[in-house]
């Protein structure tokens, strides 16, 4: 999910649509997290003024489940709201959504499966 930009409902509607018309069941679930390379990455090619780079104006350091790993992710009160919306909109078109802990540490723990497993503990979301 890009913040700012397809996390609205009118985006989301039709790609939960036709998710669950292709006959998927499970959408996994993130938010964009900015590592150094890819935020240079995107302001060359987007231009350091676009709508997306104003929702990293406050930013967090987050260690996740990935060997001496951390990303620039937008503060979990943030990320929540997100994904709240994202599940209200995927459960009307029939699908349940997995927020990954993996790269959601602070808000959940667990993983949504797609790079494996990790230790399933209590839930934050």
């Amino acid at each position: 999910i890009l913040p700012g930009i397809t996390d609205t409902a009118e985006c989301l509607y039709p790609l939960c649509r036709e998710i669950a018309a292709r006959g998927m069941r499970r959408l996994a679930l993130g938010v964009l997290f900015l590592r150094p390379a890819v935020l240079q990455s995107l302001k060359r090619h987007l231009g350091g003024s676009h709508l997306l780079f104003s929702h990293f104006e406050q930013v967090i350091r987050l260690s996740i489940h990935a060997e001496r790993s951390a990303v620039f992710a937008l503060p979990s009160e943030k990320r929540r709201l997100i994904y709240e919306r994202v599940r209200e909109v995927a459960q009307q078109c029939g699908l349940d959504v997995a927020v990954c802990g993996c790269k959601n540490p602070d808000l959940r723990a667990g993983t949504c499966n797609i790079a494996g497993k990790w230790p399933k503990e209590e839930s934050l979301f």
